[in-house]
């Protein structure tokens, strides 16, 4: 994974558990956890154990195999430099589009509050706050049951109340997934 800049990446290594549950045919309802252990090459106060544990209802709708996805999610970390230990939240909205010849049109939204236990530098008397908003939309073509081709675009907007952490990021993904 790179974080912000090519030269600064992470590994990660751990769990995610899913729990997925057919009320009705139409409802499936998704208990989903995760640890991992990251590594960052360059900031060596950021590695610790990071993880999360959410709930989430997806909604099919129609025969043509539409999906509403809304959900939201506890977050933690516990890292080496414990000003870059936080706890939050993530809510989540994904609908998935089916369309023509094997494409899918994915919109989504999530917005995200990580409260850390501890300022962001020295400098400040607070501890750091962020607020982030991410808009994306994907694009899948499914080539057949195990391959597909997906691009997407995402906006990310990261309000904090440290200077530092204030950003707007634009992303554009190119990939090919395997489904097994």
């Amino acid at each position: 994974i790179f974080d912000y800049e090519f030269n600064t990446n992470v590994t990660a290594l751990g769990p995610e558990l899913k729990y997925v549950r057919a009320v009705w045919p139409w409802l499936q309802l998704i208990s989903s956890a995760g640890l991992e252990k990251r590594n960052y090459n360059q900031s060596g106060g950021r590695n610790g154990a990071y993880g999360y544990i959410g709930e989430y209802a997806r909604f099919f709708l129609g025969g043509q195999g539409h999906e509403l996805l809304l959900g939201a999610r506890y977050l933690t970390s516990s890292a080496h430099d414990n000003n870059y230990s936080y706890n939050g939240w993530e809510g989540l909205v994904r609908f998935d589009l089916k369309l023509p010849y094997d494409f899918t049109l994915s919109p989504n939204l999530t917005y995200t509050q990580e409260f850390y236990k501890g300022p962001a530098t020295a400098l400040e008397d607070s501890d750091r706050e962020d607020d982030r908003l991410r808009a994306g939309l994907d694009l899948t073509y499914a080539i057949n049951e195990s391959w597909s081709v997906e691009t997407g675009y995402y906006y990310t907007n990261n309000d904090s109340n440290s200077e530092l952490y204030k950003y707007d990021q634009h992303v554009v993904n190119l990939g090919l997934a395997w489904n097994f």
